[in-house]
């Protein structure tokens, strides 16, 4: 079907919007913000959607949803469902089974035309992947554009309807619609941008506005033919400055959406290449109306091999192999079109001929990739071999508040290890990175008459920073945390002039915590300094990267092992703090868990077939124990040296 709504300078927006996605997406220099690309994507949908309702509904008086959606059935689901089956069956051939799980999930979420609602649910920031790379991460975009199709046609096909029965003009009544969603649309924007922006970043709510836009200028009339070149260049401006001077840390949408939006709006209504739109001239070129067409193909592939690739192989040369790959995608993405979307479009395939059988292939279809998702998610769910890395992690995950229990005020949480109550004894005191430390400390005191104390609370060090609490429990959190502190203290007090205490450890998430600890840190050891205790400040641990427990698995232990000294580079100021605390008292020492946890100058995740963390800063219970041997000359320190005051 042609229209007004079908220029070819639409097609070279579409090629310019699915370069800087791909573009930002391989890592390219100088579009740091191509993910704008999407806001394109949005505002040409708007355009040519509600172009085509609008005639529709000024030459027949009615809209026929039932073609309409049949239409999009034709238009989305084969490349759709083609890019989702192929990245299944890529999945079972080369993910692990938790990677498997995910990609299952995010599959059957996106078949159902909820991608983004899924992303929303496990509260998946765009930005903020933390060197993850879910293949089906870029569906989200597509969850937003079907709902956009449910609602938006719907919407108008019953407001044309009232305007009828009220004798007034249907536009009039439409128009106005539109112009409240998108004011409405953008204000929640731009207040939820802040505070929620997975939600504001994700949601049609929040994207709507992008999408009236286009509507909105399918309905205005036509621009000065004077201004159209000034206007031309104008937009592609915009749009060229969010793709070089947006990134990651910009808030978006928010009001910066405005600029790609406008920027299209702009160029849209700028009119065809012989209508004064010199923009128009090039976007109507060869090349640009040949990526225009492959656009939709191409993000549907583009990234699922990105990402597989990225999973794979790391980030080793990922800049000329995310280009590579890119390119194959292309490649895809024109062999679907050619053979397969084409065909159906033209009605070459007698499954898609006619309306009836479009819905019953695209139920059929929408079934498929539901299926083969749940196959993917059910085989990844198999047994794994007993002992095996993967099994270790799988355990690590499901018994960390076995192993490591927090020892705080609740009932029934006081820890002891070692002796009875006659023996000398350690207070070990801080949040999860000190809880994490009892095994090690179990293990190195071993039968000795040694008594060891632990006072644990997460999220909450003795410098009383708590780094985990929201904004919302903040306040909350932060009394908790002062009341356990203040208890701790007051045991040691106690412990000290009644219970043979000898020391205290201090362990805590330093790295991590908020600026302002060291000088509430160094109140504490002053205070424990006056009851005559000695003190060890415990360093932090190595942070792995995210893909640790993957990487270790495909590649081996010392293949994915950092250095000491990048950790002990990425640690300086926190290391720095703490040594400059502990000089200032003759009692008091540091001690470098990696001393254990890196042999060799290598910190591994993972030392003879044992996975030393639970996750990316935690240690297992394998990994507390390997410190034994570095903790027991700290702990005969504590226990057996005479006080020096």
């Amino acid at each position: 079907m042609t229209s007004n709504y079908r220029r070819r300078e639409i097609d070279g927006l579409r090629a310019v919007a699915i370069l800087a996605v791909v573009g930002y997406h391989i890592g390219f220099p100088v579009m740091a913000g191509g993910y704008v690309g999407v806001d394109i994507f949005l505002v040409v949908s708007g355009y040519v959607i509600a172009g085509l309702l609008f005639r529709e509904q000024n030459e027949t008086g009615s809209i026929a949803l039932k073609s309409f959606y049949a239409r999009r059935f034709r238009r989305l689901l084969p490349g759709f469902s083609l890019s989702l089956l192929a990245t299944i069956l890529l999945s079972f051939a080369f993910l692990l089974p938790d990677e498997q799980i995910s990609v299952a999930k995010s599959g059957a979420a996106a078949a159902l035309f909820g991608g983004n609602i899924y992303s929303w649910m496990i509260n998946q920031d765009y930005f903020l992947i933390d060197n993850q790379f879910p293949p089906f991460r870029h569906l989200w975009t597509l969850g937003v554009e079907e709902q956009f199709y449910i609602f938006f046609p719907v919407s108008i096909a019953i407001l044309a309807k009232i305007g009828f029965r009220k004798r007034a003009a249907s536009q009039n009544w439409i128009c106005n619609f539109v112009l409240m969603t998108v004011v409405v649309s953008l204000g929640m924007s731009i207040l939820l941008s802040k505070q929620h922006s997975v939600f504001a970043y994700l949601m049609p709510f929040t994207r709507a506005w992008e999408f009236g836009a286009g509507a909105l200028l399918a309905m205005l009339p036509s621009v000065s033919l004077r201004l159209r070149p000034v206007l031309a260049i104008l937009g592609f401006a915009l749009i060229v400055l969010a793709i070089i001077f947006f990134d990651d840390a910009t808030p978006y949408p928010s009001f910066f959406a405005c600029l790609p939006v406008v920027g299209t709006m702009v160029i849209i209504a700028s009119g065809r290449p012989h209508e004064g739109n010199p923009v128009g001239h090039v976007l109507a070129s060869s090349p640009m109306q040949a990526i225009g067409r492959l656009s939709y193909g191409w993000y549907l592939w583009h990234w699922p091999l990105i990402a597989i690739g990225h999973t794979v192989w790391g980030e080793e040369a990922a800049l000329v192999r995310n280009t590579g790959l890119a390119f194959v995608a292309l490649v895809l993405a024109g062999l679907s079109w050619h053979f397969i979307e084409r065909p159906i479009l033209e009605s070459k395939w007698r499954i898609f001929a006619t309306q009836r059988r479009v819905y019953l292939s695209g139920a059929l279809l929408i079934l498929c990739c539901v299926g083969i998702s749940l196959l993917l998610w059910a085989w990844a769910l198999r047994p794994l071999p007993d002992g095996s890395l993967l099994a270790q992690s799988r355990a690590n995950h499901a018994t960390a508040a076995h192993d490591f229990p927090f020892c705080n005020d609740r009932p029934g949480t006081v820890c002891e290890i070692g002796a009875d109550t006659s023996a000398p004894a350690i207070l070990l005191w801080g949040d999860s990175h000190a809880a994490q430390l009892s095994k090690g400390f179990e293990q190195a005191i071993g039968k000795s008459q040694i008594r060891v104390i632990i006072r644990t609370m997460g999220g909450c060090t003795p410098a009383g920073q708590p780094r985990m609490a929201g904004p919302e429990r903040q306040s909350e959190f932060v009394t908790q945390c002062a009341a356990f502190n203040d208890g701790s203290m007051a045991i040691a007090r106690d412990l000290s002039a009644h219970g043979n205490l000898r020391g205290v450890v201090i362990a805590g998430d330093w790295n991590s915590e908020r600026a302002g600890w060291s000088g509430p840190l160094a109140g504490r050891l002053k205070q424990l300094a006056s009851l005559g205790l000695r003190t060890v400040l415990v360093t932090d641990i190595p942070l792995m990267p995210a893909d640790f427990v993957n990487c270790t698995i495909r590649r081996g232990e010392s293949a994915c092992a950092l250095t000491r000294a990048l950790v002990q580079q990425r640690s300086e100021e926190s290391h720095f703090q703490l040594n400059r605390i502990s000089e200032r008292y003759p009692d008091a020492r540091l001690w470098s868990p990696l001393d254990g946890l890196c042999p060799a100058q290598l910190c591994p995740a993972a030392i003879n077939g044992r996975f030393l963390y639970r996750n990316r800063n935690h240690l297992s219970v394998e990994g507390s124990l390997l410190l034994a041997p570095s903790a027991l000359p700290m702990v005969d320190w504590l226990v057996h040296s005479p006080v020096m005051h």
